[in-house]
């Protein structure tokens, strides 16, 4: 059985990169949805029938969908660190069989309206791979949408604490 919730956040900044040294990819534009899903299975024994007894945690899963509207060469290049890249481009394309966790990161959504000192409304996936997902736009304007998921990866380290996979606020 799985349990799904989302949340939509207020316009942000997006940042991306190893823990403590994160680059910012620019604002958003248009909502930002988080995902987090819970899956569990149902413990029943054969004396009770199908009344469930207790349930035990299966998995969970986090990710964050947004569109960046100020993204250049230089910030496609920490978004997308197994891209191939040149000194004026990038180019994507890999073999099956590439491993998310070696290109993951800190993504880090941060309100707009916050002090860029504040995060106590920040929300941070731990470990993410960001991927292009959905059209490239470019507008009459002259500005670009990049449309963007981040998956979530467990961060072994912390996950015993119950906190491996996602944070919100300041968390220390």
């Amino acid at each position: 059985m799985a349990d799904q919730t989302e949340i939509q956040f207020e316009p942000s900044w997006i940042k991306f990169g190893a823990s403590g040294s994160e680059a910012e990819l620019g604002f958003t534009e248009g909502p930002i949805t988080l995902t987090f899903t819970e899956e569990s299975g149902d413990i029943v024994a054969d004396q009770t029938g199908k009344t469930v007894l207790d349930d035990v945690l299966l998995g969970e899963a986090v990710t964050a969908k947004f569109s960046l509207k100020q993204w250049s060469l230089d910030n496609l290049k920490v978004a997308f660190p197994h891209a191939a890249t040149a000194v004026s481009g990038i180019a994507g394309g890999r073999l099956p069989g590439a491993k998310g966790t070696a290109v993951s990161g800190v993504l880090i959504v941060h309100p707009t309206r916050k002090a860029a000192t504040a995060t106590d409304e920040d929300f941070r996936i731990l470990r993410a791979k960001i991927k292009v997902d959905g059209d490239i736009e470019f507008k009459h304007d002259g500005s670009k949408l990049l449309p963007c998921v981040a998956k979530g990866f467990l961060d072994y380290s912390k996950a015993s604490d119950g906190d491996g996979l996602w944070e919100y606020g300041t968390w220390t």
